[in-house]
């Protein structure tokens, strides 16, 4: 079971101060129909509803070894519960935002505060959504996955 998409929005890169990214509407939705909080990006779950929101980044790429994810688009998928998650819904919110696990593989950061290629883990089956499960269980209300093209995936390719 997942919340609607609530919002698709361009990516903007090298804003760094939180109210230049506010002013910019990156990352923040102040939409208040969805039951945000001002300024906040996600909704006020109780601690234990087993309600997230996945805020997905796709059409952009990874450079820098994997330290940033430029350019493309992010939407928002809020109420999505860990009860209920499999890969067909992660697959139907892919393809409400016009993207395909044909074309596109699905990277998950399993660390908010470091991104690197160490952080970013494949979600290609059921088992991978295990991740994000014991994430949420673990209170974790905000699950990012990064879209990217099938090539190359982390090997010992250059990234740009």
């Amino acid at each position: 079971m997942r919340g609607p998409l609530r919002l698709v929005r361009d990516a903007v890169k090298d804003i760094d101060d939180e109210k230049s990214k506010l002013e910019a509407g990156v990352g923040r939705c102040n939409d208040t129909h969805f039951g945000l909080p001002s300024g906040k990006e996600l909704p006020n779950y109780d601690d234990r509803s087993g309600y997230f929101t996945i805020k997905i980044h796709f059409g952009g790429k990874f450079v820098e070894e994997c330290t940033e994810y430029v350019g493309g688009q992010v939407a928002y998928f809020d109420m999505c519960s860990v009860f209920k998650l499999n890969l067909n819904q992660i697959e139907a919110m892919l393809g409400q935002v016009g993207c395909s696990t044909q074309i596109m593989d699905i990277w998950l950061l399993s660390n908010e505060l470091h991104m690197c290629h160490d952080t970013l883990i494949p979600v290609e089956i059921e088992k991978d959504l295990g991740i994000m499960i014991d994430m949420v269980e673990c209170n974790y209300k905000f699950i990012r996955l990064y879209m990217t093209s099938n090539s190359p995936a982390f090997d010992d390719e250059a990234w740009v």
